[in-house]
């Protein structure tokens, strides 16, 4: 009985070692790879950003 005690005791620190290690990694990984441009642009009819209205209807079509 005291064996398998030890295989469960050491099976939930392998899985807090290895849950500690990726959330280590996630948490450096996203410095490094985070984007810089956030912004949010709408492309007119001639795939231009900008020219378009500052208002529009719920289901309606801007032009």
């Amino acid at each position: 009985m005291n064996i398998l005690d030890e295989e469960v005791f050491s099976v939930i620190m392998a899985i807090i070692v290895i849950s500690s290690i990726l959330s280590a990694v996630t948490i450096i990984r996203e410095g490094f790879y985070r984007d810089s441009f956030s912004a949010i642009g709408l492309l007119n009819k001639d795939c231009l950003l900008g020219d378009y209205p500052d208002k529009a209807l719920v289901n309606g079509t801007i032009e």
